[in-house]
């Protein structure tokens, strides 16, 4: 959830889960007749599983001064350049 309405001068940034699109890929995969137990896809930047205020998603809260709209720029160009492959950001939970 956005958390930066709550204290806007101390809550800056607010990571955001998108259990959303992991319930709604699940119950559309079972809906089609192709839904398989055990581990889940990885839901990612791409999969909309997560995110960031301000960077993926809008913000009823006006952005931070502190953050500054240059730097969420930059992180929303990272973002894209993960989204499209252009980048590559390893898991160091998986085995490489």
């Amino acid at each position: 959830m956005d958390h930066t309405g709550t204290d806007p001068d101390h809550i800056i940034l607010s990571q955001l889960k998108g259990t959303d699109a992991a319930a709604y890929e699940t119950v559309k995969a079972f809906v089609e007749g192709n839904f398989e137990t055990g581990v889940a896809v990885d839901y990612g930047l791409k999969e909309n599983g997560v995110g960031v205020t301000y960077v993926t998603h809008e913000s009823a809260t006006p952005l931070n001064p502190f953050i500054g709209q240059e730097n969420i720029d930059k992180v929303k160009e990272l973002k894209d350049k993960i989204v499209s492959g252009e980048l590559t950001v390893n898991d160091p939970l998986k085995q490489q």
